[in-house]
């Protein structure tokens, strides 16, 4: 004969409620800031997201057991939140000493080259830093980026570029601001640019400029006030093994570049 056991109900409820706040403990979601920028972020008709930086999340996020919830924020908001702990992770962030009190850097993640464009035949080509200097131009670009110490030095230098400089919030239209006129050029990262270059009619009536204007590392931003240091530990620990597997290479190299 078998014997049926039977558990108060209470016990019954009790060992559920456990069950799940074991669970919630152990689960590990990270807001992930992301923005219509391809190839590193393109949304899909179903709200989900591809792209390079969504491989780069997930990739750096799976190692760790953790999963990426993408908010969809522009950057210089997506910054200010990052400080304040309402997102735990920006990707492609430079390591400048003005972050360094709220952000965690993992990386480098990839480098990061800035190029200028302009409508064409607007501007002389800007092939050195002394043609940077004497500039006269309206010139775009996405506000709360950095430009690199060798065009803050030019700005300190020229007060006339640095007072025509127009900072976007959201940037997707400079390509018709400048095409229609408004403005002489803009900033533009090179895979960006390759994509644009590859998709976009707009993009034939632009020149590329020689001079680089910025090419170093960018990083992974691990927001200090929102992530514990425990889990930061674990993904430094994950981002070294994608280095020593060449995961990292592998994501970038599945995207095209402007060189």
């Amino acid at each position: 004969m078998k014997l049926k056991m039977s558990f108060p109900p209470f016990l019954l409820t009790l060992a559920i409620f456990l069950s799940v706040f074991h669970n919630a403990l152990n689960a590990c979601e990270l807001r992930v800031r992301m923005f219509e920028f391809p190839p590193q972020a393109m949304q899909q008709e179903d709200s989900s997201w591809q792209g390079m930086d969504v491989d780069y999340s997930e990739a750096l996020l799976k190692r760790v057991g953790c999963e990426a919830r993408f908010i969809n924020v522009p950057w210089a908001r997506g910054l200010k939140m990052l400080r304040e702990g309402e997102l735990d992770m920006m990707l492609n962030l430079s390591d400048i000493d003005d972050r360094r009190d709220y952000i965690h850097f993992i990386g480098p993640q990839r480098v990061e080259t800035l190029r200028l464009v302009s409508r064409k035949g607007a501007l002389p080509m800007v092939s050195t830093w002394q043609d940077m200097q004497m500039l006269d131009a309206v010139l775009i670009h996405q506000r709360g980026t950095y430009l690199g110490q060798g065009m803050e030095e030019v700005l300190a230098q020229n007060k006339e570029l640095s007072d025509a400089l127009v900072p976007l919030i959201l940037d997707m239209r400079r390509i018709d601001m400048v095409i229609k006129g408004r403005a002489d050029g803009f900033f533009m990262e090179t895979s960006h640019l390759a994509y644009q270059l590859a998709n976009d009619p707009s993009y034939q009536l632009i020149d590329i400029h020689p001079l680089e204007i910025y090419s170093e590392p960018v990083y992974f931003g691990i927001s200090k006030k929102s992530v514990a240091q425990a889990l930061i530990n674990k993904l430094q620990e994950a981002y070294l093994q994608m280095v020593i597997e060449g995961e990292l290479q592998h994501i970038d190299n599945r995207y095209p570049k402007y060189f």
